[in-house]
């Protein structure tokens, strides 16, 4: 619906063949005067059985509701010569139009603050235990425990307002205190602006002429009681509920054994036997070690525990709490639900974190349609920048020791985690041998990490499969990989990476972010669009951090040519603009020229047939007169008698590296038909997309040579010296020592591919991407599998023919 937009297509298939399908084409025709498909030629190469999808790059050109195209698939199978074809026709649907995207500009749909009234979802069960116990006579108290970020205070807060809905009699009130409102360094004084705050709100509910004296709370709550008795008398219907949030906050003088302790508790068991009042404590992991400092005293609480969504009994809950927040503007669709669930394995905190970011990207993007891909894009592009203290909770909570005691247990779960994030970069099982192997410090010994393993088992916060341990919220085990573990190492585990040589290991992780940003640019490469998963693995394969990040550096360099960008080279050498060929007199569009004859000398199947039909398109030339290298003088002849001699011959072909190998092939071409030329006399015009300053010039000493005098080379683009990777002092990298230790790498790599040749043919360290292949003046990692034992290197943008 926007015109002017570049988009990309995402066309999905499926292969049901037995075995995989042998060089896959595509072509795409399509009518339509609003949208322009980029690609019309698409090269999969061998595709597996299985799901498989097909980019289209298209343009708009005008605004249109829908654009319908022809698919039409050819391939080759083992053990025959005869190609298959099939035929789809696809339709693409224009998103929703009419939104008016500047309203949700500074919209929060997925607020991660406690959910009130209608905002807060699912959890039916719990609530209605929390509401039956306060709708009771008497009340009964509880508390709430869990993890952080599970939604504890949501849950209180639903369930007073449902209880104070359904009160027979309505005249029951519900009050809110968080302990950060009313903590103090001086416990006495936090106690008092407690019984302060409870006085005032049972106060505030009662008859404005009621007489009632202020109670004094220094150092006990027993006015409470008191007040409780009062409020009966004035009222005796009237009851209270009262939430105070992060209970296990308080200060240790206040619940472990001592005068002050036993007195406050003692208060508190005191209330829970009124009839009007009814306490509901929340805390976190840290509420059980609180309560049993106490347990005689608050034996009449009951306790709720609240974990993550439930995908077998709470589906239906946490789909409405991803759809309902953003309903009328965004679309989910059912696997980009699944995806956020399985990210977040329905905690509904971080469930809320993916959502926003989805939502901001597709507020930025103007995509209403949310799929796993778009899930999977805002995570990647977003989990490196996620802060510590999103995740502090899960080393954190749950110590149940005093104050003093508590930060050698930090140390040593921080030691673990950064253990288990070692052994994932690895690519090795979180066994506990390789865990004991990959921590960073002989502090920790193998006792102390299976106590820590087991304390992280009975909290939830991993879990153990077959010997293997992992995070129970799989993006915190994303976030760990990415950048926790040096943020780990920042904060207290800096003793363990003092030396050098590992800080600048760990500092040299190629963040996500980085991935999704780098290949966000990228064009699609036979068909398919290369993302930061792909990308991630191809990195992995080479261990070490420096390492890969040296390979990083040199894909932010390569230069990758989109089909705009192939049309645009060949733009510039239109022959009509070079003087080379008058303009053609067209008597209807559908004419071509046949004075042109135009060719390739890098044989059938490779990229110079293929630049040859385009350049043909872009001058008018018809595809008759496309001959192939193979049988070109019986073609060249029978052309001749159909249409005369031509012209202009054009040599087509993608890139020029040392010029060697086309020097040879126009040798060749020159020799083999030097009697077709000598006769006829036409130009010889040969082109590439691009060409080296040095192949060039080796070109044109080479045509300088030749006894037939009509030749000539153009090149779309001469490659300048920053499009050598280890070019100069630095190449494309920050410092000399960077560039030899990514020459070395690449040198390494390499050698696995082409001996002889490690980085590429000419050794010159070229990295050059184009629509459908990779020259092999590129270097060999990025474009072609190792040779030898296993395991073999296996490229990224793999090149159909080698």
């Amino acid at each position: 619906m926007e015109a002017g937009r570049d988009l990309r297509i995402l066309v999905p298939f499926s292969s049901d063949g037995r075995g995989a399908a042998m060089d896959v084409r595509i072509s795409v025709a399509s009518d339509s005067q609003q949208v322009l498909f980029l690609n019309e030629a698409v090269a999969l190469g061998s595709v597996s059985p299985g799901k498989f999808s097909v980019a289209l790059d298209i343009h708009v050109v005008d605004s249109c509701q829908a654009v319908s195209a022809m698919l039409e698939i050819e391939w080759g199978e083992v053990g025959t010569s005869r190609r298959q074809t099939a035929l789809f026709e696809v339709r693409v649907l224009a998103q929703a139009s009419g939104i008016n995207w500047e309203a949700y500009t500074y919209a929060d749909p997925y607020s991660t603050g406690p959910a009130e009234g209608e905002a807060f979802v699912g959890r039916q069960e719990q609530v209605q235990t929390l509401v039956a116990r306060m709708l009771r006579r008497p009340m009964e108290p509880s508390y709430i425990t869990g993890q952080k970020r599970v939604g504890k205070t949501s849950l209180a807060t639903a369930a007073a307002e449902q209880a104070r809905l359904r009160d027979p009699k309505s005249k029951l009130s519900w009050h809110y205190i968080l302990w950060g409102q009313i903590a103090h360094e001086d416990p006495r004084v936090s106690l008092r602006q407690l019984g302060e705050q409870i006085e005032e709100f049972i106060t505030g509910e009662l008859p404005g002429n009621a007489a009632l004296p202020r109670g004094s709370y220094d150092g006990s709550l027993s006015s409470l009681m008191k007040l409780s008795a009062a409020a009966k008398d004035l009222d005796p219907d009237r009851r209270f509920v009262i939430i105070i949030d992060e209970f296990d906050e308080m200060p240790q003088d206040l619940y472990l054994q001592g005068n002050l302790a036993d007195t406050v508790f003692g208060n508190i068991r005191a209330l829970t036997t009124t009839s009007n009042v009814c306490l509901l404590l929340v805390g976190g992991e840290n509420m059980p070690f609180v309560m049993d400092r106490q347990g005689q005293k608050l034996n009449k609480f009951s306790r709720v525990n609240l974990t993550y969504f439930n995908r077998a009994t709470e589906w239906d809950d946490y789909v409405r709490l991803v759809r309902e927040p953003s309903a009328g503007f965004l679309e989910w669709h059912e696997d980009a639900i699944a995806e956020v669930y399985d990210l977040t394995n329905g905690n509904p905190y971080f469930s809320k974190i993916i959502c926003s970011k989805v939502f901001a990207r597709a507020l930025r993007e103007h995509d209403v349609d949310i799929t796993r891909e778009e899930v999977r894009e805002a995570v990647n592009a977003e989990v490196s920048r996620f802060d510590d203290n999103l995740f502090a909770h899960l080393w954190q909570d749950g110590i149940f020791a005093p104050v003093e005691e508590r930060e050698p247990i930090v140390l040593k779960r921080k030691r673990v985690l950064a253990a288990l994030a070692r052994c994932v970069r690895a690519g090795k099982p979180a066994t506990i041998a390789n865990l004991y192997m990959h921590r960073s410090t002989t502090d920790l010994t193998e006792g102390e990490l299976s106590s820590v393993l087991a304390d992280f088992l009975s909290r939830e916060v991993l879990v153990e499969e077959n010997g293997s341990y992992r995070t129970v919220l799989p993006i915190f085990q994303l976030w760990l990989v990415d950048v926790g573990l040096t943020r780990l190492a920042a904060d207290a585990l800096s003793q363990d990476l003092a030396a050098e040589a590992q800080r600048a290991e760990d500092a040299a992780r190629v963040l996500s972010e980085e991935l999704v940003a780098l290949t966000g640019k990228w064009p699609t490469y036979r068909g398919r669009h290369v993302g930061p998963e792909e990308v991630r693995a191809w990195l992995n394969q080479r261990p070490g951090n420096r390492d890969q990040r040296a390979l990083f550096t040199i894909l932010k360099a390569t230069r990758f040519l989109s089909e705009a960008d192939v049309l645009e080279r060949i733009k510039t050498a239109r022959l009509v603009v070079l003087g080379l060929a008058e303009a053609a007199v067209r008597h209807k569009t559908t004419d071509r020229r046949n004075d042109i004859v135009i060719t390739y000398v890098d044989g059938e199947g490779k990229s110079g047939q293929r630049y040859a039909s385009l350049y043909a398109e872009e001058n008018l030339v018809a595809t008759t007169a496309i001959l192939p290298p193979s049988s070109f003088q019986e073609a060249y002849g029978r052309h001749i008698e159909r249409h005369g001699t031509p012209k202009v011959i054009v040599i087509v072909d993608d890139m020029v590296g040392t010029g060697q190998s086309l020097s040879a092939n126009l040798k060749r071409f020159h020799d083999e038909n030097l009697a077709l030329l000598s006769a006829g006399q036409p130009m010889v015009f040969t082109f590439a997309l691009l060409a080296t300053a040095e192949g060039q010039q080796a070109i044109l000493q080479a045509l300088s040579e030749l006894e037939y005098p009509r030749f000539d080379f153009r090149a779309g683009e001469i490659l300048g010296e920053g499009d050598y990777i280890f070019g100069g002092d630095k190449g494309v990298f920050a410092t000399p020592e960077e560039r030899d230790r990514a020459k070395a790498v690449a040198t390494d790599i390499g050698a696995t591919v082409y001996k002889n040749a490690p980085l590429g043919y000419g050794s010159q360290g070229l990295s050059i991407v184009f629509p459908t292949t990779v020259p092999n003046n590129s270097l060999p990692l990025i474009h072609s599998r190792g040779k030898g034992p296993a395991p073999q290197w296996r490229p990224l943008f793999e090149r159909l023919v080698n």
